[in-house]
């Protein structure tokens, strides 16, 4: 009896385990402010689209030498924005319009690496840098000496 039950207990965690598997957590400050609440549904939101155009995505991507800059600005448009971040390139093109200081904020940046990223930090420092990554699509490697091929 003990046996079964052991088997039946470890059996729960194994469902229990798989039911929440890919749900992340998203930090909530001790305000717990409306704009938090609502980057939960955001962050859940951008997970699911992120799996369902993944592989589309992973097609598009230049290979090898990674994403150069002139790769980079063609993405330059509210319907197509990718960043550069910490050398790496990110779309967050389904974040714009759900940026909470609106996507006016992001659009001059759309295309960019070092602008993005300097604004970024200069507006944010590091308290974000998580929810940003969580939102955004990583597209690649950003290779700016790919350019001089």
């Amino acid at each position: 009896m003990k046996y079964l039950l052991g088997v039946l207990g470890l059996a729960l965690i194994i469902i229990s385990t798989t039911l929440f598997l890919g749900v992340k957590a998203v930090p909530i400050d001790s305000t717990g402010s409306e704009t938090d609440r609502s980057l939960i549904k955001v962050v859940t939101e951008n997970q699911a689209t992120t799996a369902a155009v993944g592989k589309e995505q992973a097609v598009t991507q230049p290979t090898l030498s990674g994403i150069t800059t002139m790769d980079l600005q063609k993405h330059n448009t509210m319907s197509d924005c990718w960043v550069g971040y910490q050398q790496k390139v990110y779309d967050i093109t389904t974040w714009l319009p759900k940026h909470p200081g609106s996507a006016k904020a992001i659009l001059p940046y759309c295309g960019t690496a070092a602008e993005f990223e300097q604004a970024f930090t200069k507006k944010h420092g590091k308290s974000k840098v998580s929810l940003f990554m969580r939102v955004a699509v990583f597209m690649g490697d950003f290779s700016p000496q790919g350019d001089l091929q």
